[in-house]
């Protein structure tokens, strides 16, 4: 039987002008937005330069977003991952529903490279990928740092949320996981093998306020030098306001 899914890749060292075929990629990671629907997965290809893909892209439920080596293998080594940056002041990938994310290198944030907000994100999954350094302009929050990941729940259950075998390092304004929950939302996520060096921020910070509830299992993960810089931060917070609950 046929698949009702479609596959698209994307390349630094494509041509302009490519279909998204694996033969003929596309530049863009706007023209795989375009391109792709719900459910189809959408490959960045390694390049032979180590060439830095630079765009965002706003998922569709179901989408996989991985990246892969010239035989379509995921790229689970670390140092040989394509690279993923925007230089605009844009989040790289925002999330919806189902999505996956691996085999990718975000690099020099200047604003989340994953981020999950106003949508239900619930089965997000993001394995396999590196997150190192913020660019010198970048989003801050109420301590000058921009999140690597950044998951924001307002209302609804939001489920089944993981990051697995990932490393955050290297940036003296950047923070690696941010959960952050507020209304009557619900939320539970799980992080485990995940490594954390050289940051300003905290490996994990989970708010929550108002009426909220979050649960969060972490699992077999190292920090080291963590709060670069004249900060001083804990790997682990959580950061319960209002009436909120947690678990953690």
């Amino acid at each position: 039987t046929q698949s009702d899914t479609n596959e698209y890749y994307v390349s630094a060292d494509a041509q302009p002008g490519g279909d998204g075929s694996q033969s003929s990629p596309f530049l863009r990671l706007a023209q795989a937005e375009s391109a792709a629907a719900a459910g189809d997965t959408i490959f960045l290809l390694v390049n032979s330069q180590d060439k830095i893909l630079d765009g965002g892209i706003e998922l569709k439920p179901g989408q996989k977003l991985l990246g892969v080596d010239s035989n379509g293998q995921l790229q689970d080594r670390s140092g040989e991952r394509v690279k993923l940056s925007n230089s605009g002041d844009g989040v790289i990938v925002q999330l919806s529903l189902n999505n996956e994310i691996a085999g990718i290198h975000f690099i020099n944030m200047s604003n989340y490279a994953i981020s999950g907000a106003d949508t239900d994100y619930s089965g997000a999954f993001v394995h396999h990928s590196t997150f190192s350094g913020n660019a010198d302009q970048h989003i801050e929050d109420e301590r000058g740092l921009v999140y690597a990941v950044s998951f924001n729940g307002a209302e609804g259950e939001l489920e089944n949320i993981r990051i697995e075998d990932s490393s955050f390092f290297d940036g003296e304004d950047l923070g690696a996981i941010r959960v952050f929950h507020s209304g009557t939302s619900r939320g539970s996520y799980r992080f485990q093998r995940n490594t954390f060096a050289d940051l300003g921020g905290r490996a994990y910070f989970v708010r929550s306020r108002n009426s909220s509830f979050v649960e969060t299992t972490i699992l077999d993960s190292t920090a080291n030098n963590i709060g670069r810089g004249d900060r001083n931060s804990d790997s682990i917070i959580p950061y319960l306001m209002g009436q909120s609950e947690q678990i953690m």
